[in-house]
This record gives structure tokens, C-alpha cells and sequence, in this order.
């Protein structure tokens, strides 16, 4: 066999392998494409199942929270409470609970809402009974 003769002459197979490269190409592209898009689209949909999840995790910490914020703050409230009408039952007839200032009374309640021991509290409505 000459070097002319070889039973593959890529010289000729180049042009309908090219074709037969392109073609299988735009197939594959056009198959390959709606897989693609299908793909695409089930990372987007796990994308947003994650974030939904993230966004319920969330909202039940958040809700853990207000639940945890209006336990504390209902303890605070019967504390201040205890501590006011202990105080008003300690209340002398000279005394002049209108010329209390608000900034004092805020800071007193800023200090004893926390106090839930009754012997304490009983402390405090003292100091509100006889301040003013």
C-alpha cells in the first residue's frame, strides 16, 4: 500500500467528519439544553426549599423569643406590681406621690423589676414608700 492508498484518507474524511462532529453537536445541544434547563431549575427550586427552611428556622427562633420576651417581661410586670402596692399600703397621709419625678421612678422600676424574692421586694416598696 502506497502512501495514497490507505484505507482511511483523512484528507477526505474531514469534511463530513466536521459535519458529523457539528451535527452531533447541535444535537447534543438541543438534548443537552432542556436536561440543562431542568437542572438548573431543580437547583433553583432546592436553592429556595433551603432558604424556606432557613426562613422557618427563623421565624421559630423568633418565636421562641417573643415567647421567652413576654415571660420575662410579665415576671418584670408582677414584680414592679408587688413592689407598687406593697408601697401604697406603706404610704404615710403626709405623703406627696405627685411630686415624684418620672425620671426617678423609671430608674427605681429599671432596678427593682427583677426582683421577685418577696422579702426583697418588701425592701424596695419601702424605698418607694418613703422616698417622696
Amino acid at each position: 500500500m502506497g502512501e495514497g492508498n490507505s484505507i482511511v484518507n483523512f484528507g477526505d474524511l474531514s469534511k463530513p467528519a466536521t459535519a458529523l462532529i457539528e451535527k452531533i453537536s447541535d444535537a447534543i445541544g438541543t438534548i443537552y439544553e432542556p436536561t440543562q434547563i431542568k437542572r438548573v431549575a431543580k437547583a433553583e427550586a432546592e436553592a429556595e426549599k433551603i432558604r424556606a427552611l432557613g426562613n422557618v428556622e427563623a421565624t421559630e427562633i423568633q418565636q421562641r423569643a417573643i415567647s421567652r420576651l413576654v415571660l420575662e417581661e410579665g415576671k418584670k410586670q408582677e414584680n414592679i406590681e408587688s413592689i407598687t402596692a406593697q408601697a401604697t399600703e406603706k404610704l404615710n397621709n403626709n405623703a406627696k406621690p405627685e411630686n415624684i419625678e418620672n425620671d426617678w421612678i423609671s430608674h427605681f422600676f429599671d432596678n427593682c423589676r427583677n426582683i421577685s424574692d418577696k422579702e426583697m421586694q418588701g425592701l424596695w416598696s419601702n424605698l418607694s414608700g418613703q422616698s417622696h
